[in-house]
């Protein structure tokens, strides 16, 4: 079957769990697109993932709507114009969103985001570390960046340490 095929090629690459998942879709999720709500506030810098991105193919538009709500998180050019045209504050600290089915707002610089769950508001930092695995990508430039950073890092542990046994001697020094 195409899933056993998927899952030895996923072995073989040593890609494994959440990191190299794979979807699975009814062949019916390609015979039509999803009509989608579109329901955000016509602001310039606000909009939808799905309003963004141009995808032609039904079956690719319906899995990233399935696996990644691309039609529910929003994208905004900063978290005050996000919070000042989807943000709404009621009756004892309740916050809500004003944007059509929009469950999360994503915001710029570096992709932070902010979501109402049961009338609170909570602010997530974008603190990626880690590289996911995906298909087709050379990660060689990245890893040679990385074993540089480790060795410039190594090197300045080296000289920390001399610098720390030095002030060591002279203190000794000192009290004598």
């Amino acid at each position: 079957s195409d899933r056993r095929l998927l899952t030895k090629l996923r072995n073989d690459v040593q890609c494994r769990g959440p990191e190299c998942g794979l979807i699975m879709m009814n062949e019916s999720a390609a015979q039509r697109r999803y009509n989608i709500d579109q329901s955000i506030p016509n602001v310039p810098g606000i909009e939808t993932v799905s309003s963004v991105l141009s995808v032609e193919e039904n079956l690719v538009f319906n899995c990233l709507v399935d696996s990644f709500k691309i039609d529910i998180k929003a994208l905004a050019e900063s978290k005050e114009l996000s919070e000042q045209h989807l943000l709404h504050s009621g009756p004892g600290n309740r916050y809500s969103i004003h944007g059509g089915k929009v469950t999360q707002v994503y915001f710029k610089p570096h992709g932070d985001y902010w979501q109402v769950r049961n009338g609170n508001l909570n602010m997530t930092s974008n603190d990626s570390g880690a590289l996911r695995q995906t298909f087709g990508v050379d990660k060689t430039a990245a890893l040679r960046t990385s074993n540089e950073e480790l060795e410039i890092l190594k090197q300045e542990h080296t000289e920390l340490r001399a610098t720390e046994r030095e002030k060591k001697i002279a203190a000794k020094e000192t009290k004598k």
